[in-house]
């Protein structure tokens, strides 16, 4: 798993970002309507790269959660521990889940705000959620109604976000 985010990283620093736009193409180059489905089949994959730094933190989250629950289950099954730190572990776990669950649902919700919305990943940590969008752009109202909704899910004040413009690729 970490080898494959070490290669996803590495493929999307070294990769071109000019090809992942979309190209626009004259409508008298294609002829034939199967071509024209073939290039869009094309366009709609270099989207999917778009999408890679958000595919690569979640897992990278996913995985650090992962160890993390790890950790505080074998807290958990230690013989020597006190039942306040199993209590104390068992909080844990139930926060970690808790804020993947939160993430996700805030996610979702901002997703449906609108279809000019290619992606949005969220992130909580401590008392700070971070917000990344891939949209063509965002107004103020726009992020203070994300905003709204963050604090809603996740109960933390602290919202910061930032977006990145499908032009800029």
């Amino acid at each position: 798993m970490v080898s494959l985010m070490i290669v996803l990283t590495v493929y999307y620093f070294v990769t071109d970002k000019d090809h992942f736009a979309f190209s626009f193409v004259p409508e008298n180059e294609y002829a034939d309507v199967e071509d024209m489905e073939e290039e869009i089949d094309i366009e709609e994959t270099e989207l999917t790269y778009e999408n890679e730094f958000f595919t690569t933190t979640r897992i990278e989250l996913e995985d650090q959660r992962s160890v993390q629950k790890e950790r505080l289950e074998e807290v958990i099954k230690a013989s020597h521990v006190s039942a306040e730190e199993v209590n104390e572990a068992l909080d844990e776990i139930e926060h970690l889940e808790m804020l993947a669950m939160q993430e996700s649902v805030s996610e979702q919700t901002i997703l449906s705000l609108s279809d000019d919305y290619e992606d949005v990943l969220v992130r909580a940590e401590d008392d700070k959620v971070n917000v990344h969008l891939l949209t063509e752009q965002l107004e103020r109202e726009e992020a203070a109604h994300i905003m709204q909704v963050v604090r809603d899910e996740t109960g933390i004040s602290e919202v910061e976000i930032n977006y990145q413009s499908l032009n800029e690729k």
